[in-house]
Formats: C-alpha cells, structure tokens, sequence
C-alpha cells in the first residue's frame, strides 16, 4: 500500500543518518555506515580524513549501536556468524 512505501523508507537503518541530520540542521552529507563491530572507527577515520583533505571545516562523529532483532539474531547463530563467548 502507499503508506507500506513510506513505513520502510522512515524505518531503513541507513535513512537514520539523515534524519538526524535533518533534525539538528546540519548541513553536508548524512552517511551510514554499517561495517559490522568498526563502525565507530571507520566513521571517525571518513570524519578526521575529510577534515585532513580540507573537504569539510567541522564533522560530527555519532555512533550508536542498534543490536540485531531476534530474526538476524537467530539466523547469525545458526549460521555460525557470532562468538561462542
């Protein structure tokens, strides 16, 4: 349905960088960045590389953890994907 269309646009884990973009009005690119337990660090390495390359004056580096649902989370066990510790 139409409202379907937007249900999974708003709650796309990549369209969270925008929105919080949106909502503090920053201006600039949003960018999501899944890199599995480096996430944190790769955004901040994008961030200081910028800064170095003179692409940017200031960047804002926001890292939140958002652990998987009880499907990935099952599917990743069973895969043998996570840590047995």
């Amino acid at each position: 349905t139409h409202m379907d269309t937007y249900l999974k646009q708003g709650m796309s884990r990549s369209m969270q960088a925008g929105r919080v973009s949106y909502f503090f009005k920053f201006c600039g690119p949003a960018i999501w960045i899944d890199a599995a337990g480096s996430s944190s660090l790769a955004c901040l390495h994008f961030a200081i590389d910028s800064l170095r390359k003179g692409e940017c004056e200031a960047a804002v580096v926001s890292a939140v953890f958002t652990g998987p649902d009880s499907v990935e989370f099952h599917t990743s066990a069973v895969s043998s994907l996570l840590s047995t510790n």
